[in-house]
């Protein structure tokens, strides 16, 4: 599930980004920022890089109240945190402020995505609102640090409510149609 919402709403941000800058090509792209070995896991160039930072459970849903029926776990609430840096050559760093002027500015104007907005959003997603997390200086030096790359013009985001749910029934419960005095019980 978190692959296709991350999917599909980097195509919607491809689609605005493509209309804004006047070009033929998607400009953002889903990739890692390295892989395993610390080397760059991005082969290309002069891109936006989107990438998955954090999964992180909203505790609200805690005390949901269960389903009537079966006996079944209530839903995951999931808040991603998405990474989106401008992967460009040094000579082209104006374009790459550009860039992610222009993703920034997606947000501002788009802050909440559903399947009737969002044409790729699978169905069963109810909605996901997005709101701007931010780094103090020493958070963003240390973070920096933990992904093991060099500094990238970057700006996280943190993508709220994906609800993730798997119907396994934990045991069933019979449906209360009434109740029976005692003397109804012996009869």
């Amino acid at each position: 599930m978190i692959d296709q919402v991350m999917s599909a709403i980097t195509s919607d941000l491809n689609g605005f980004l493509m209309r804004r800058m006047g070009v033929q090509e998607n400009v953002v792209e889903l990739s890692a920022l390295v892989n395993l070995d610390g080397s760059v896991a991005f082969r290309g160039q002069n891109k936006v890089l989107c990438s998955l930072v954090s999964v992180q459970q909203e505790r609200t849903s805690y005390n949901m109240p269960l389903g009537k029926g079966d006996l079944k776990n209530p839903p995951i609430q999931l808040s991603l945190f998405i990474l989106f840096s401008a992967y460009y050559q040094p000579a082209n760093y104006t374009e790459a402020l550009k860039s992610l002027s222009s993703v920034i500015g997606f947000f501002q104007g788009k802050q909440v995505f559903t399947p009737q907005n969002t044409s790729k959003l699978d169905a069963n997603v109810e909605k996901i609102t997005v709101e701007l997390f931010n780094f103090d200086i020493k958070e963003l030096s240390n973070f920096w640090t933990a992904v093991g790359t060099k500094h990238l013009p970057s700006v996280l985001y943190k993508w709220r409510l994906l609800s993730i749910t798997e119907d396994m029934i934990l045991a069933e419960t019979p449906q209360i149609t009434g109740f029976a005095s005692e003397q109804e019980k012996k009869d």
